[in-house]
């Protein structure tokens, strides 16, 4: 085996070091490609791994936790607006941010805010599920 070729990733190690990635990363701006390459991976194989450990698409497990993270800000600096959660939480657009977020918690962000209730998985650490990968 060559060397200086990087060890090729088990399925549970490439969700690991691409989830790590993303987290770290959370609010920059990063598509499959980018997370694919973070991992010395193609685009299938880390899709095909999320979808084996996570049933759902790293670009779909991305968005969950940008929408954790921002709901984390919300209730941790209430003063913001939902402009700067958006662009805090990796959001590029507002109007995706709340289409999202309405799309997934049944609320819009700005009546979230006011109305106090915690949606069910934002209490849910989207980094540790991956150990279930077998």
């Amino acid at each position: 085996m060559d060397q200086n070729r990087p060890r090729k990733l088990n399925q549970n190690d490439l969700v690991d070091s691409a989830m790590r990635h993303m987290k770290q990363n959370i609010s920059k701006s990063m598509s499959l490609d980018d997370i694919a390459r973070h991992c010395r991976t193609s685009k299938p194989r880390l899709t095909k791994a999320f979808k084996a450990c996570l049933k759902i698409t790293p670009m779909k497990w991305l968005w969950k936790v940008r929408l954790l993270h921002a709901i984390q800000i919300m209730e941790n600096q209430p003063k913001l607006t939902l402009g700067q959660i958006c662009y805090l939480a990796g959001f590029n657009s507002q109007a995706h941010f709340s289409r999202l977020f309405k799309a997934t918690y049944g609320i819009g962000p700005a009546q979230f805010r006011k109305s106090n209730v915690t949606p069910v998985d934002s209490t849910f650490d989207f980094y540790t599920f991956s150990k279930i990968c077998r």
